[in-house]
């Protein structure tokens, strides 16, 4: 698995690296979002906006909408899937 070399004395390099390399997909990831979603930042506890941003990226999807979040639970779904065009697939 890869959490495997967080168990040994390698364990801070091993997650540098991690991080590093989540830090470089986000980045990716902001770059090729639509110009309108880029620089996005929701402050904790500001629900409406995190809310009205995330309906936002979704309206904008073109191909296809796929989330991971270990977190999400049906809400999201159920509150959001509607956001994105009707012939974009919604899958988590």
């Amino acid at each position: 698995m890869g959490a495997d070399g967080l168990h040994y004395p390698e364990r801070k390099t091993n997650f540098k690296k991690l991080m590093m390399i989540l830090h470089k997909v986000l980045a990716i990831a902001e770059i090729e979002a639509p110009a309108g979603a880029q620089g996005a930042f929701i402050p904790v506890g500001n629900v409406s906006d995190a809310f009205a941003a995330l309906a936002k990226i979704l309206g904008s999807a073109k191909l296809d909408v796929f989330i991971v979040d270990p977190y999400m639970d049906a809400t999201l779904v159920m509150d959001f899937a509607g956001s994105a065009p009707e012939a974009i697939p919604f899958d988590c």
